[in-house]
């Protein structure tokens, strides 16, 4: 290829969309171009990303994308094939802890103070200062005043004044990554600690009722739930003014609550519109996927 090909980007995934980086179809276009012919089968061995799949359908090809990285397969395919979580969500939601439905034990770890009225609510989110090592704001949605911030309140701290930085639920979460003992275990750890322990608390609740719903349900959440995954991290800037980097928290940073977010991503509309004349999803005899990390 002796000539400049000017880049382009390709449709996001629908899970961690910034996480992996595609190869422009633009460049992809060009090469398709020059060494195929239409009906060709196009096979991207390392696929990252929606670059070279959007390039091969465009062109009338067919194409195999495979990954050996189960994370970018599970994001390929979710947005290769996307599937409606919203029954699965519900037996979740439905299953019982200690008498009561999960979404109850974990949303009230998120318990504050409308700043307005002083009335009972559940928080959207916090942000907190990483020096001080505790939360500085509340964003709530009162069913009194809407939704309002303000900073916190004694009475704001009473949940997570229960929960230790490294306590049952760290080391629940721990176990199902790794044993305690292997020499890799504090690289675990340090993942871990990128998650406030009110999300540990909720994340370790959710993934044991998560483990116990059926294989179907489980499929059709595994991506929103390994989106929740990535926003329940306290990498995140309040403004979302970076992307997350490393395992060390910004000064500031959004501990968002994690049930919320798993319903907003469980909500969110699993499609991707290509052109007017092309439309990237699994059902298209044209798009054939193949993740090596399931095989």
């Amino acid at each position: 290829m002796q000539s400049f090909i000017p880049s382009d980007s390709a449709p996001r995934l629908r899970v961690l969309p910034t996480a992996f980086n595609a190869v422009p179809p633009a460049v992809a276009r060009a090469a398709i171009e020059q060494h195929t012919q239409p009906g060709d089968v196009i096979l991207d061995p390392f696929a990252s990303g929606l670059g070279v799949i959007q390039a091969a359908l465009e062109l009338d090809r067919k194409v195999i994308a495979a990954s050996f990285n189960p994370i970018n397969a599970l994001a390929l395919r979710a947005t290769l094939w996307p599937t409606d979580a919203r029954s699965a969500f519900t037996h979740l939601e439905d299953a019982l802890k200690t008498a009561h439905r999960l979404n109850e034990n974990v949303l009230k770890l998120y318990t504050a103070h409308c700043p307005t009225c002083g009335k009972a609510v559940i928080a959207q989110h916090f942000i907190w200062d990483r020096e001080r090592d505790q939360p500085i704001e509340k964003h709530v949605i009162c069913p009194v005043c809407g939704e309002n911030a303000g900073p916190l309140e004694d009475d704001d701290f009473k949940e997570l004044k229960k929960l230790d930085a490294r306590g049952l639920p760290f080391w629940l979460l721990h176990g199902r990554v790794i044993d305690r003992n292997h020499e890799d275990a504090d690289r675990v750890s340090d993942v871990l600690d990128a998650y406030t322990p009110r999300a540990q608390a909720a994340l370790s609740d959710i993934l044991l009722k998560f483990a116990a719903l059926s294989e179907e349900d489980q499929s059709a959440l595994r991506p929103a739930l390994l989106a929740t995954l990535d926003a329940g991290t306290a990498l995140h800037t309040p403004d979302e003014a970076r992307s997350p980097s490393g395992l060390k928290p910004p000064a500031r940073f959004i501990e968002r609550n994690v049930w919320l977010e798993l319903e907003r991503q469980v909500s969110l509309l699993p499609s991707i519109s290509l052109s007017p004349c092309h439309e990237l999803n699994g059902s298209r005899n044209a798009t054939t996927f193949f993740p090596s990390a399931s095989r």
